[in-house]
């Protein structure tokens, strides 16, 4: 069976990842504490374990690798491109860190060396060309095009108001206002959709509320003003220059409500509550001896990947908030203190797993 360049490949290669990223946290906690013998003992296996791991997941086996397979699979990678790597490359990471000495506790300068070597180098550059892997799929394409069309849009409208045609200004910009709600929802239940009888933009609207947990326009007034879209576009009503302000106003504020509900979508994805509970509920668990380190580290290791999957489908999206973006937001006081509160409490489960690992390694030393 041959593994091939393809979404498939790139989904199994950011699962390792998340296991890779909590190795380099593992090493970076040693290092601080200069336990370097911890550290080195990781760094050891971290490139030729990543590449055993990746080989079974692609070829769904289970039996034990040799170095000849590891050879081969190596040439593989890096001819069809699979990885960032030349072979020269990949195989002098993997030299380095398997020619670490263990015996050598003392040597902090070379662990922190090959924790640079390692961070800045082998895992940046996978983390990067997942990234551009993301970035340059066809869903991004896609929505890259649609943020260019609703961009163009607007500014066709702008111009046709400015030049007195208030009926085809008007049209547009509510045409603009729909492909954003689309967008948007797309963006947040990944499924492609028209509007219809089925599917009437106020229970999109409604939706993509109730998702978010926070209004994004008055219902009423946007009744008001898609009955005002219908009479214009059916019965050839006529809008006059105070109807059509109100209407500009109405949209821009629509629209600004949208853009924000873009740009604002990081903070879902990083402070998931279920994902917090999940996590307390672990150290908790772990705490009353009700489970094995393992299984905390196994929690962490899905919520990083959830993460790593999730900001990686996220730039595009965040792309496009900042595309229709212009001018400065002034930061709502409670979701900046609500940042705060969430950031306080990352700082306390973090102490807390730490103080955890402390008193497991001290009851395995007595």
């Amino acid at each position: 069976m041959e593994a091939n360049k393809s979404e498939e490949f790139n989904d199994i290669l950011a699962k390792e990842m998340s296991d890779l990223y909590f190795d380099m946290f593992q090493i970076y906690k040693y290092i601080n504490k200069d336990e370097v013998q911890l550290a080195v003992k990781i760094e050891k296996d971290f490139v030729k374990k990543f590449l055993i791991n990746l080989y079974k997941e692609i070829y769904h086996v289970n039996y034990i690798i040799t170095d000849n397979d590891l050879e081969n699979f190596i040439l593989y990678l890096c001819d069809h491109k699979m990885l960032p790597f030349t072979r020269d490359e990949l195989k002098s990471y993997l030299k380095r860190t398997l020619g670490l000495d263990l015996s050598n506790q003392d040597d902090l300068s070379k662990a922190t060396e090959i924790y640079t070597l390692l961070s800045k180098g082998f895992f940046d550059k996978i983390q990067k060309y997942l990234t551009e892997y993301s970035l340059n799929d066809s869903s991004t394409n896609s929505t890259e095009a649609e943020v260019i069309e609703i961009k163009n849009d607007l500014k066709e409208s702008e111009e046709l108001f400015n030049t007195g045609r208030l009926n085809e200004s008007f049209l547009i910009k509510y045409v603009s206002i729909e492909k954003m709600v689309k967008l948007i929802y797309f963006k947040l239940f990944g499924k492609k959709l028209k509007f219809n009888n089925e599917n009437k933009i106020d229970d999109i609207i409604c939706q993509i509320e109730d998702e978010r947990e926070k209004n994004i326009v008055d219902h009423n007034r946007f009744r008001y003003w898609k009955n005002i879209r219908n009479r214009v576009s059916h019965e050839n009503f006529k809008l006059n220059n105070e109807q059509a302000e109100k209407g500009k106003d109405f949209f821009n504020e629509f629209s600004n409500n949208l853009k924000k509900t873009i740009s604002n979508s990081l903070e879902k994805i990083i402070f998931d509550e279920n994902d917090f509970n999940k996590l307390k509920q672990t150290i908790n668990d772990l705490t009353l001896g009700l489970i094995e380190p393992k299984k905390l580290k196994e929690v962490i290791i899905n919520s990083r990947f959830r993460l790593l999957e999730e900001l990686l489908d996220f730039f595009s999206f965040q792309k496009a908030g900042e595309e229709f973006a212009k001018e400065s937001e002034i930061p709502d006081p409670c979701s900046v203190k609500e940042l705060k509160e969430k950031d306080e409490l990352l700082q306390e489960l973090g102490n807390r797993i730490d103080k955890i690992f402390n008193k497991l390694k001290d009851k395995q030393n007595e």
